[in-house]
């Protein structure tokens, strides 16, 4: 369970699955339904082991140092919703969140994914409308909905 996910759920009355579910065709489905935004993205994606949520830290406070706007999704929320999703070291606001649950409503996306998969698209959507210039992806496990980057 994500921490505040739920509010915002119920709140757009919109559905998603608190379960993993392995594949890649509902988030690639989903992200064709907002004119994927991931393809207007230039991103690092870290997967492994160890060591993802600190190389990310360094990735993001280096390229900021050089003037890069940056963008990250990572995983499990840390407080909640808000810190899975940051933009330039910030985390996204409750207003930017609930933009993007609207737009992800009008797409249609409700009840197509899992909370993870719909947290990718928010954060896709969120990163292009926002025009960053750089992207940092966390890799929860081998096949999540960020591996559609690969």
């Amino acid at each position: 369970m994500i921490p505040k996910l739920d509010e915002y759920k119920e709140q757009f009355e919109f559905m998603s699955d608190d379960s993993i579910k392995p594949g890649l065709d509902a988030i690639e489905e989903a992200l064709a339904c907002v004119l994927n935004p991931e393809k207007g993205l230039r991103i690092i994606h870290v997967a492994g082991t160890n060591g993802k949520g600190s190389t990310i830290a360094v990735m993001e406070a280096v390229l900021q140092a050089h003037g890069f706007e940056t963008g990250v999704f990572s995983s499990p929320a840390i407080l909640d919703v808000h810190d899975q999703i940051r933009i330039n070291g910030k985390p996204i606001t409750q207003e930017e969140l609930e933009y993007v649950f609207e737009e992800m409503e009008a797409a249609g996306l409700s009840g197509m994914l899992t909370d993870f998969e719909l947290l990718t698209v928010a954060a896709f959507w969120r990163f292009v409308t926002q025009d960053l210039t750089t992207c940092c992806l966390k890799q929860a496990w081998a096949e999540d909905s960020t591996a559609r980057m690969s």
